[in-house]
């Protein structure tokens, strides 16, 4: 639970000035800004309370020294770790750049929980110093984020030699961002998504002719018809939402609304492609026509107050699936099997749809999303 003070109204700015005039300020006045001074430290953000701790040093210190902190962390045995870590972390903004370096050693040598917390730190902040630990580390554990601390800032010549041992999923994306700005760098293209393939050449200043933009683009507009039906209950991104963040129902939704065409479509205009963009834009009217005179969309209509959400916004993501496969050209269903095709023509039921007993245990954890 939140825990609340009570404080007055005056400005920080103004607390930290009456505390530097001591001199030619009366004396209540200044005992009364350095106790709201020491109530609202803690609550206060990073800026506000380095500019506190200039003009009173104690209110960053405690009587423990970093040193017997890190002692007394990286001792299981001491008793002290859980209360050493949370000092050490509460800390660790206003050390000196040597002592932080000791706390992400520290924290690097110890359990997973801390190794993560120090991963973060060096990739945002990296010093060459650990690519020896760091290299050590992930040799032992293959941690996904360390493999993210190795590709985004040890020597390329490294990531090149072991560029088989990076096994996440979007590793090989990241690597390479990082190796491709080279012309001659050759991208396996069978080890990227769609999405990051468009993305990769965006980023690396690559270029794509029209033949191959349409294919892509229809090709992810073709795969996002075919997934899974139980992915599709994850993604409320086709749907707007009012000020309650509730769907509105009397929405549809079309091609362009998926999250992964609609990104696709964002790089394609970043790379220069509109005319690709322009006549998807002209073939998505086309099916938002479909979907507008769907028998399907009318006996939705008739049945939208029996509804809930979930039932609503799953027959509203059948629907435009359904019209988006059947309005693509045929060059793109080709490599489908009949009963896929059949499949997607079935999908569609007349009776509300009942989610899963399990929907609300089911997890979509994107742990190799990288945050870099």
């Amino acid at each position: 639970m939140a825990r609340h003070i009570k404080t007055d109204n005056t400005p920080i700015n103004t607390l930290i000035k009456n505390i530097k005039n001591i001199e030619n300020i009366d004396i209540v006045i200044f005992q009364k800004s350095l106790s709201e001074l020491k109530k609202r430290f803690e609550f206060l953000d990073i800026e506000d309370q380095r500019k506190i701790i200039q003009v009173l040093p104690e209110f960053g210190k405690t009587n423990t020294s970093i040193a017997t902190l890190i002692k007394n962390f990286s001792n299981k045995r001491s008793r002290k770790v859980r209360e050493s870590r949370a000092e050490l972390l509460k800390r660790y903004n206003y050390l000196e750049k040597s002592d932080q370096k000791k706390v992400i050693r520290a924290f690097l040598l110890s359990g997973s929980r801390d190794r993560q917390w120090a991963y973060d730190e060096l990739l945002v902040n990296w010093d060459d110093s650990f690519e020896s630990l760091v290299e050590e580390i992930w040799v032992q554990y293959h941690e996904i984020i360390c493999s993210w601390v190795i590709i985004n800032h040890f020597p390329i010549d490294y990531i090149i030699k072991n560029i088989d041992s990076f096994k996440g999923k979007r590793d090989y994306f990241f690597i390479c961002k990082r190796l491709a700005i080279d012309e001659n760098f050759i991208v396996d293209r069978t080890r990227l998504s769609n999405i990051d393939y468009l993305a990769l050449l965006y980023h690396t200043g690559r270029t794509l002719d029209l033949i191959e933009a349409r294919d892509l683009l229809y090709t992810i507009v073709h795969d996002i018809c075919l997934e899974p039906i139980r992915s599709i209950y994850l993604d409320k991104y086709a749907f707007r939402h009012n000020i309650l963040n509730e769907p509105s129902k009397g929405e549809i939704v079309c091609p362009n609304q998926f999250q992964v065409v609609s990104m696709a479509l964002y790089y394609l205009k970043k790379l220069n492609l509109d005319e690709i963009v322009d006549e998807f834009n002209i073939w998505n009217q086309t099916v938002k026509r479909m979907i507008l005179d769907s028998f399907e969309l009318k006996n939705i209509n008739q049945k939208i107050l029996q509804l809930t959400d979930f039932q609503y916004e799953t027959q509203i993501m059948l629907i435009a699936r359904k019209y988006t496969y059947i309005a693509l050209a045929d060059n793109y269903k080709v490599l489908d099997r009949p009963i896929k095709k059949q499949k997607i023509n079935d999908e569609i039921q007349t009776q509300p749809i009942v989610p899963p007993e399990d929907f609300m245990f089911f997890e979509n954890n994107n742990e190799d999303e990288c945050p870099f």
